[in-house]
């Protein structure tokens, strides 16, 4: 059974649409009785500040290895040292002058990853407060010249 496409009745565009302002006017009764339980945002909050306290954790965590590389880099500088001041061939002279040259390197590397391996550039109440604000009651944001 062949249907002939054009047969359907058709409707104007205009007979689809929905007005503007009651679209909108709709829509922003919906975000006004948008607002989660208080048990639920207490407990989104708490994940979130434990998520964030973890990660500061781990960035601790990363800072003490990077710590203990350095270290290990100066042990290992200073006792390339003791046998440069010992040697007296001219090539291990030249090997060791080079492998304190590339120790030194990496040591420099290792520090700058130390002072860019920090804590977050803003704290965790500035980071979710827009966040939160809009979870707690989008309407208020709505409203507000903020976005």
């Amino acid at each position: 059974d062949h249907r002939d496409l054009h047969s359907f009745p058709t409707r104007r565009s205009s007979d689809l649409s929905i007005p503007r302002d009651k679209l909108e006017g709709d829509f922003e009764e919906l975000l006004k009785k948008l607002q989660p339980a208080a048990n639920l945002f207490t407990m989104a909050f708490e994940m979130f500040r434990d998520l964030w306290a973890a990660k500061e954790q781990s960035v601790e965590q990363d800072k003490e290895a990077i710590q203990r590389q350095i270290s290990q880099i100066d042990r290992k500088s200073t006792q390339l040292v003791d046998r440069l001041v010992d040697a007296e061939i001219q090539t291990l002279i030249t090997a060791y002058e080079s492998r304190l040259k590339e120790m030194e390197t990496q040591k420099l590397f290792l520090s700058e990853q130390l002072v860019e391996t920090g804590k977050p550039a803003i704290p965790f109440s500035e980071a979710f407060r827009t966040a939160f604000d809009f979870l707690a009651s989008p309407w208020n944001l709505w409203v507000s010249d903020r976005i």
